[in-house]
C-alpha cells in the first residue's frame, strides 16, 4: 500500500520479534536498527537502479561500465552491511560487531572470485571457505572474538558442492530429456509442465542441502571466545522443511510465509547449542562492563551505512 516504502519499518518489527523469541539460557536477542536509516540506504539503492537503467538507455553500452563500478563497490558494500545488521544486534544489552576489513574483503571476494571464476567453477568452493572464514573470523560479542575451527579445509566443502550437484545435475537431466519426450509426443506443451516442475524442485533441493551444509560446517564447533557452538542439524530434515515451506507458501498464495519462516528458525535454533566455558552470566557481565566502556565508538558506527 505504501509501494515500499514501509519495507524498512516492516523488516524491524519482523526481526524485532524473532530476535525476542530467540533464546540462550535466559536471555533474548534484540535488534534496534532504525527504520529511517534503512529507508536511506534502500533510496540510495534504487538511485542506483535508476541511473544504470538511465544509462543504458540514453548511452547504450555504458551501462557495462557503470556495472563495473558497482562491483567494485561490492566488497565494501557487503562489509557495511555486515557491520551494520550486527551492530544492530545484541544478546543480553551486549552488542556484537564487525571488523572494518575492506581489504581482505576485496581479496576475497573480487580477488579469490575471479579465480572461482577462470577455474570454470572448480575452484569455487574453496573461494566459499575464504568467504566464510571472512565473514565469522571478524564477527565479535562484545571483546569475544568468533573464529572457525582451522580444521575445516576445502575437502569438506567440496563434498557439500558435489552432493549439491549429485542431487541437481541427475534430476534435471532427467526432467529435461522427459520434458522434450511429453511434449513431442502430446503435440504441445502441456505435459511439459509437469517435469519442469520436478526439475524446479530438484534444483531448490540442491541448493537448500548446499545452503545448510556449508552454514553447519562454519557453525559446528564454532569458537566464540573460550566457548563453542555447537550443530546437530540433521541436514535432510532441514532441507525437507523449506522444500514443504516453498510448497506451502506457493499453494497458499504466500500467506503462510509466517508460519513457515517460524518452523524453519524453530528447527535451527533447537538444534544449536552454546557449549560455555564456566558460567553464561559471568560471560555477559564481563561484556556488559565491555560494552559501557566501548559506547562512543559503537555510537559512531550508526553514522554511516547504507542499510542493505
Amino acid at each position: 500500500m505504501t509501494l515500499g516504502i514501509y519495507s524498512p519499518w516492516a523488516k524491524v518489527r519482523k526481526l524485532k520479534y524473532l530476535y525476542g523469541h530467540s533464546h540462550i539460557g535466559e536471555g533474548s536477542f534484540d535488534y534496534h536498527a532504525k527504520p529511517f536509516t534503512i529507508l536511506k540506504g534502500r533510496v540510495v539503492a534504487f538511485g542506483l537502479l535508476v541511473i544504470y537503467a538511465v544509462v543504458g538507455t540514453v548511452y547504450p553500452g555504458w551501462e557495462g561500465l557503470l556495472g563495473v563500478a558497482i562491483l567494485l563497490l561490492l566488497p565494501f558494500l557487503i562489509v557495511r552491511s555486515r557491520r551494520f545488521n550486527l551492530v544492530n544486534t545484541s544478546y543480553r544489552n551486549v552488542r556484537m560487531g564487525f571488523a572494518p576489513v575492506y581489504g581482505d574483503a576485496y581479496k576475497v571476494i573480487l580477488g579469490y572470485g575471479l579465480l572461482g571464476v577462470l577455474s570454470l567453477g572448480l575452484a569455487w568452493p574453496w573461494v566459499r571457505l575464504q568467504r566464510s572464514r571472512l565473514l565469522a573470523n571478524n564477527t565479535t560479542y562484545g571483546e569475544l572474538q568468533f573464529s572457525m575451527p582451522p580444521d575445516i579445509g576445502a575437502s569438506a566443502f567440496y563434498r557439500a558442492y558435489g552432493i549439491a550437484a549429485l542431487i541437481i545435475l541427475p534430476c534435471a537431466l532427467i526432467g529435461g530429456l522427459l520434458g522434450v519426450s511429453l511434449g513431442v509426443g502430446s503435440g504441445g506443451p502441456g505435459l511439459v509442465v509437469l517435469p519442469a516442475v520436478f526439475v524446479f524442485i530438484a534444483v531448490v533441493t540442491g541448493l537448500f542441502y548446499l545452503q545448510n551444509r556449508v552454514l553447519k560446517l562454519v557453525l559446528s564447533g564454532l569458537q566464540i571466545g573460550e566457548h563453542k557452538v555447537l550443530c546437530d542439524w540433521n541436514i535432510f530434515t532441514l532441507v525437507m522443511i523449506q522444500v514443504t515451506n516453498l510448497l506451502a507458501i506457493a499453494l497458499s498464495v504466500g500467506l503462510l510465509i509466517p508460519w513457515a519462516t517460524v518452523r524453519v528458525q524453530r528447527y535451527m535454533l533447537d538444534h544449536l547449542r552454546l557449549e560455555v566455558s564456566g558460567s553464561l552470566d559471568d560471560v555477559v557481565a564481563v561484556q556488559v562492563e565491555y560494552e559501557s566502556a566501548l559506547g562512543d565508538e559503537i555510537g559512531e558506527a550508526f553514522d554511516y551505512d547504507l542499510g542493505f
